[in-house]
């Protein structure tokens, strides 16, 4: 931060010139000889001496005690361009003697613009580009909701570049997107491509390199129709197709941008989304990319929960775009001790002195203090068995409604896991019939998978059908399916 003006005073007996001159301070934080950070110019102050000392008097004014090292002074014969008269003054010492004539001033290094080292606001967001930091939003009152701030390029002057905004009378390092418009920031991510983007509640923002060092990002709105309803929603992942691209939660549901541009993920549970507690008052929810699985893990509140309690999972290898640029498919529901998390982050599998390199989602607990470990050989849910399932949406039997077919024995595909059963239930025609049936997984002899008939799963007169296949109650069982098949016959129409 700015120090305060330092003041001046007569020193000794002689002869010093009383010619009027202004002086200056700034603070430095010095490591060896590199200056890391170093605050703006103070205020000014004037003085003429007396004409009968030796030397002006300069003492320190208050310092902002932010780990600064020295001080400088900066004097000037006519209060427009200040010079550095002193070098590093260790902050243990408080004063310094001019004795120089003003107009010997100019010999030394001139100070900078002023506003070249002006104190980065306190933002809400923050985020690298590699090269400049990224900030956003404000915590004090009438800061700025949408305005996105940028540090010089790394190297520019060597001198806290990563932690000054440059705000002169030329150049001003922010750009503003619609202050009274789509709401505040709620989040920045990327690169992606190279572009920066700026999530509002409602409007989603491009900030594109332009090269310029003086204007490096040109923004450009992307929607008015959605934004980003929490900052830990936004991850960098990637698509089927293996494309780079940004996932984050909307007021409406999930969202991704990537090669085919703005993508609903949602479609296929909106009943969920719709139930999203955006007045929650711990975490509204949180996300994260995980990439060994190919998978996105949305951790959201729902109904009047002010932590998470449910966990969506979007398999991407099994989600793609409907005509209508909509993407389907893919998505799982849990729930269970893990999904009650307030935060997540990816960690690696074997904690200790040596670190392994393959990474796990963990996660904290919304309550008490215990840390989890996602995917693990653990069959339970931090001790609690839990029931695993698939189940479909209701099926058409046949082309269209109206023609009833036979149900035949399903045929199951499975890994082989021993003493493992496996329960099927298919409804008919949303609950007039249903049939339950089992199927063991063990090996016959050696073999690694297993291919089984579903006895007595067979019905009759089906127009429509969902299928449910896994556990039939919570049990600590691990297994892995892979297909299921339906044989239908046509009966007859009604």
């Amino acid at each position: 931060a700015t120090p305060a003006a330092p003041t001046a005073a007569n020193q000794g007996a002689g002869a010093y010139a009383a010619t009027i001159r202004y002086y200056k301070q700034d603070t430095i934080e010095l490591s060896g000889t590199t200056v890391v950070r170093r605050s703006e110019v103070s205020p000014n102050v004037s003085f003429t001496p007396s004409g009968s000392g030796t030397a002006a008097r300069v003492t320190r004014g208050a310092f902002p005690s932010e780990s600064e090292t020295h001080w400088r002074v900066w004097g000037s014969s006519d209060d427009t361009t200040y010079y550095n008269i002193s070098g590093n003054i260790a902050i243990a010492t408080t004063t310094y003697d001019d004795s120089a004539a003003p107009s010997t001033y100019s010999a030394n290094t001139a100070a900078e613009v002023a506003g070249t080292f002006t104190v980065p606001t306190s933002a809400r967001y923050l985020l690298s580009d590699g090269n400049r930091l990224l900030l956003a939003g404000g915590w004090e009152s009438g800061a700025k909701t949408s305005r996105v701030w940028f540090t010089p390029v790394l190297g520019s002057l060597d001198q806290g570049d990563d932690e000054r905004i440059t705000a002169t009378t030329t150049q001003n390092n922010y750009v503003d997107l619609n202050e009274h418009d789509g709401g505040a920031i709620a989040g920045l991510a990327g690169p992606l491509n190279g572009v920066i983007y700026a999530f509002k509640y409602r409007q989603v923002w491009r900030l594109v390199p332009t090269g310029d060092v003086l204007v490096p990002y040109l923004p450009r709105k992307m929607s008015d129709a959605v934004g980003c309803v929490f900052q830990k929603s936004i991850t960098i992942g990637e698509d089927a197709q293996g494309r780079p691209c940004l996932y984050f939660m909307s007021h409406k549901g999930p969202y991704r941008i990537g090669a085919e541009g703005l993508q609903y993920l949602g479609r296929d549970n909106e009943t969920l989304w719709r139930t999203l507690n955006l007045a929650a008052t711990s975490v509204v929810g949180h996300t994260l990319w995980y990439a060994d699985r190919h998978q996105v893990w949305w951790w959201v509140a729902t109904g009047s929960n002010n932590d998470p309690e449910t966990k969506m999972m979007l398999d991407v290898t099994l989600a793609f775009p409907d005509e209508r640029n909509m993407v389907r498919g893919g998505w799982a529901q849990h729930t269970g001790n893990s999904c009650t998390a307030r935060c997540s982050a990816l960690m690696s599998h074997t904690l200790g002195p040596s670190m392994s390199s393959n990474l796990k989602p963990h996660v904290g607990r919304s309550s008490g203090t215990t840390l989890l470990k996602c995917d693990s050989t653990a069959t339970d849910d931090a001790g609690t068995t839990f029931q695993a399932y698939v189940k479909t949406r209701p099926l058409l039997t046949a082309d269209s409604l109206g023609i009833n077919v036979g149900i035949g024995q399903t045929m199951l595909l499975a890994e082989a896991a021993s003493g493992v059963t496996i329960t099927q239930t298919i409804d008919r025609d949303f609950g007039v019939e249903t049939v339950t049936a089992t199927a063991l997984l063990t090996a016959n002899a050696s073999e690694t998978r297993v291919l089984r008939k579903v006895e007595g799963s067979d019905m009759a007169e089906a127009g429509v059908i969902q299928l449910q296949i896994g556990d039939s109650a919570a049990v600590s069982n691990g297994w892995t399916l892979d297909a299921i098949a339906i044989p239908v016959d046509p009966q007859d129409i009604r």
